[in-house]
């Protein structure tokens, strides 16, 4: 039976996914800073809330109104979804006077997305970012976490994207989020004679192709522009009609009709 997909939000991408993300599981997008996380994040919330599922963003390094306002300037209609209660974006961003108390309980961030998600009967998870969650709690072992986190979307069927920055030297242990999730994608951005080019390569997929090159993407005041070459398609017909070149021996050596 083939995977159910839930759209991106990205023309481009879902070509390259051949349809998008798959519904019910969970997708990782990991890149350094500058390659558009959030921004594939907010586009895939308003995707999903169009399709008729409700999403609950869950933010460790953004406020709700830094969130909204960058929704807005896309025209993906944030202050719309939230009034609407189709959007429901929870704060866990962490303050210079938050003082940590006591061992790290996950359990208390999942009882307030499940909360949250009861409150707007939502279908869909967002968690941006995953790094700022494990940095937040040092002293415990992030595996454990990042398991516990990722069977409890599975177990409450919610179709889940997380994102994580692409930098390892800043954790004390190494991770296995790459291996925990369905859909791990890879941002990256590169310099070329002082030319910058970003690109997104889908490094797995369980149960479903997908294109396996790299591929450029711009970021720009509309959003995400990809388009892999192999899906290009010349669209226009040729035209039936005839001009003469002007020249009576060319227009012979054309059967006599011209150009």
């Amino acid at each position: 039976m083939a995977e159910r997909k839930v759209s991106s939000g990205i023309i481009g991408v879902d070509n390259v996914l051949k349809g998008g993300y798959l519904q019910q599981r969970l997708t990782l997008l990991k890149g350094g800073p500058g390659t558009g996380k959030t921004i594939f994040s907010l586009f895939f919330a308003h995707a999903e809330i169009k399709a008729g599922s409700p999403v609950v963003y869950v933010s460790f390094e953004e406020s709700p109104e830094q969130l909204i306002n960058h929704m807005e300037q896309f025209g993906l209609e944030g202050k719309r979804w939230v009034k609407e209660g189709k959007l429901k974006i929870l704060d866990f961003t962490m303050q210079p006077d938050d003082e940590v108390v006591g061992e790290f309980d996950l359990a208390a961030i999942l009882l307030r997305i499940e909360q949250a998600g009861s409150e707007i009967k939502a279908n869909t998870l967002i968690i941006d970012s995953l790094q700022s969650l494990i940095l937040s709690f040092p002293n415990y072992n992030p595996n454990k976490e990042l398991v516990a986190l990722f069977q409890w979307a599975m177990e409450e069927n919610l179709t889940t994207l997380t994102t994580m920055a692409d930098v390892k030297t800043i954790f004390n242990s190494s991770l296995y989020e790459e291996y925990l999730v369905d859909c791990f994608i890879h941002l990256a951005q590169t310099v070329t004679n002082k030319l910058m080019t970003r690109y997104l390569r889908v490094v797995k997929y369980r149960g479903s192709g997908h294109g396996t090159n790299e591929y450029p993407y711009t970021i720009n005041s509309e959003g995400i522009s990809l388009i892999p070459i192999t899906e290009t398609r010349l669209k226009s017909t040729s035209s039936k009609e005839y001009l003469s070149s002007g020249i009576k021996e060319l227009d012979h050596m054309l059967g006599g009709k011209g150009l």
